[in-house]
């Protein structure tokens, strides 16, 4: 398995779980709109990434529909450099 590039703290907000989900693609100028407009702005994407990390069996077959995009909040991105970054996910209100 390839070494993590950084990581993604993400909550689940309906558990209140929050687990740091390790990334393997490159960290660069594109990341944080991956993150917050991309694929990864998905609740699809993120449960994904949220049950990996958790070692929780993944669904039995992929949705016929979108999750929405309000159960998975990423609170931060760690960089191996351990700077931590901030993270505003818009999509919940009061995100700072």
């Amino acid at each position: 398995m390839s070494q993590p590039t950084y990581h993604v703290r993400i909550k689940d907000t309906v558990t209140g779980v929050v687990r740091e989900c390790p990334q393997t693609t490159p960290w660069d100028s594109s990341t944080i709109f991956w993150w917050q407009e991309g694929s990864y702005s998905c609740d699809c994407n993120r449960e994904l990434e949220f049950l990996r990390t958790g070692d929780e069996p993944l669904p039995a077959q992929e949705n016929d529909f979108c999750l929405g995009h309000c159960r998975y909040r990423v609170e931060s991105i760690r960089l191996l450099s351990g700077e931590v970054l901030p993270f505003d996910d818009f999509r919940f209100e009061g995100a700072k």
